[in-house]
């Protein structure tokens, strides 16, 4: 899944990270204004859901399930899931 991403300029902080979810069928880029407005104290993060902007065409439609399982994914890839305790 492509990620577009914004952070403040001194580099990521401890708050907590602003995900911006995009109507279909657009992209992420549809918060770049905005994420980097955001981004002065946090990291905004906008995917591409999978089969538009730059993220890859799955090959079957994806139902709503396998858009939020592909954004925890990829949440998870950059260390924002769970903690292994439940939490």
């Amino acid at each position: 899944m492509h990620l577009w991403m914004a952070e403040p300029a001194s580099g990521p902080d401890n708050k907590t990270p602003l995900v911006c979810l995009h109507q279909s069928p657009t992209s992420g880029a549809y918060y770049k204004e905005f994420q980097a407005v955001m981004a002065e104290d946090r990291l905004v993060i906008s995917p591409d859901t999978p089969g538009y902007g730059s993220s890859t065409k799955p090959t079957a439609q994806p139902d709503m399930k396998d858009y939020g399982r592909a954004c925890v994914e990829a949440l998870n890839d950059l260390g924002y899931g769970p903690s292994g305790d439940g939490g």
